[in-house]
């Protein structure tokens, strides 16, 4: 609860269903009733409404269940209220006509109009919340000599701990072969045969057939599991992405570090790489108040894609540079090399003749600047001849000029050959 009139928090309401419930719960929606006595909150992790009677401090009354993933709530009035369910039903939901297999792309969002609990019918439903999140509070049991500790300083046999993370295939897929599991053979894609490694490890150690998270897709299975919770930004806007946004990730560590905080030693390998900044606060933020400074900020291709869409408009166009990738060998000399423009392309131009062409040609010198000698100076060429003609004022309409695609190509081409042609006497 904040104080408006001076930007204070009063007190804060949490929304956990239970005192012992990890962090999770992921509150990511609210509203409020119409005599502003209740505050209703889309717990998306837990898959249900909090009832919160607004008070100093709030107290949540009981949980309602809900679709996958709450992410929007609104009072109907009448003693109902709207839930919308990002997930809805998950990749179970009726599946599409031609289609033979699912994907988590065949899950769809549902809309509730829920009729609100109150008494015992709001008690029953928070243990509903309770037995489908399969909480302890639910009246669910431990068995005796649990090797996996339920609380914070209970024993466990457990000294050693490899974990290896395989992703996007099923248990099934894999495992469904195994007789000591519930599996489904029918379903098995890379058995035994395939995978003998898999099966070795299973069967000589732990086979986990009924594990789940939920997570349907890559970006989120990642964070469940190296961080054991993935945040409401991933489940509401990643869908897929799967990259170095920090926004996937979740707020607390991940286990590896908290295993580290708590004097456990740890070696890992992969899942996280480590990114070197030269400087060391270089940002894309700095690009803009940077004095001049060469900068240089590792990323992967969806950040390097929004950093050149951010650096080149600073220069005039974002059609206005090329893009090089080269693979080196050990001692450093180029292997491979790939150009191409920055930008990416633009369908809504084609035919028209008004498109800036300037990045695919300087693509091609950069390629010609790593061959023979007569190579590197035509592409020396190429380059020169693209910026004379903008500093010419033979321009397309994004740099302020009047030039189509083809007058630009060709005063390009022009220059190139008289370069060519006067280099060749000296």
């Amino acid at each position: 609860m904040i104080d408006t009139t001076n930007d204070t928090v009063i007190y804060s309401i949490d929304v956990r269903p239970g005192d012992k419930a990890p962090i999770g719960s992921a509150p990511n929606a609210l509203a409020v009733s119409a005599d502003a006595k209740t505050l209703y909150v889309a717990n998306g992790a837990n898959k249900a409404i909090a009832v919160v009677d607004i008070g100093k401090p709030g107290k949540v009354r009981g949980l309602i269940p809900t679709g996958w993933y709450p992410t929007a709530v609104a009072s109907a009035g009448n003693g109902k209220l709207w839930v919308a369910s990002g997930y809805g039903f998950g990749s179970i939901a009726p599946q599409a006509q031609n289609r033979k297999g699912r994907s988590y792309r065949d899950r769809l969002g549902v809309v509730s109009l829920i009729d609100l609990p109150e008494g015992r019918k709001l008690r029953d439903a928070t243990a509903q919340v309770m037995a489908n999140n399969r909480l302890v509070a639910s009246g669910e049991t431990v068995a005796a000599n649990h090797p996996v500790p339920i609380d914070r300083g209970h024993p466990s046999p457990i000294r050693h701990v490899f974990y290896i993370i395989k992703e996007n295939r099923t248990y099934d897929q894999v495992l469904g072969d195994l007789p000591q599991g519930n599996g489904d053979p029918s379903l098995v894609q890379f058995g035994r045969d395939v995978s003998p490694n898999h099966h070795a490890l299973a069967e000589s150690f732990v086979l986990l057939d009924n594990f789940y998270t939920p997570a349907d897709q890559s970006a989120l299975g990642h964070k469940w599991c190296t961080q054991g919770y993935a945040s409401d930004w991933a489940f509401k806007y990643s869908n897929g992405r799967n990259d170095g946004n920090p926004m996937l990730s979740a707020p607390n560590d991940a286990l590896w570090d908290n295993a580290k905080a708590h004097g456990v030693s740890v070696r890992a390998y992969g899942e996280r790489g480590t990114f070197t900044l030269t400087p060391p606060g270089a940002t894309f933020a700095l690009l803009i108040a940077s004095t001049g400074d060469p900068l240089v900020i590792p990323a992967l291709n969806r950040d390097g894609d929004i950093l050149s869409d951010l650096v080149l408009p600073l220069f005039g166009s974002i059609a206005g540079s090329e893009s090089l990738l080269v693979a080196f060998e050990e001692d450093y000399e180029p292997k491979a090399l790939m150009a191409e423009a920055a930008h990416g392309t633009a369908p809504s131009l084609h035919g028209k003749n008004v498109a800036n062409p300037m990045a695919m040609i300087l693509a091609g010198a950069a390629l010609l600047a790593y061959g023979d000698e007569r190579s590197q100076q035509v592409g020396r060429a190429v380059r020169e001849a693209c910026l004379e003609a903008v500093s010419q004022g033979v321009r397309t309409a994004d740099l302020g000029g009047h030039s189509g695609t083809t007058e630009y190509t060709d005063e390009v081409i022009r220059r190139v050959k008289s370069k060519l042609e006067v280099w060749a006497t000296l």
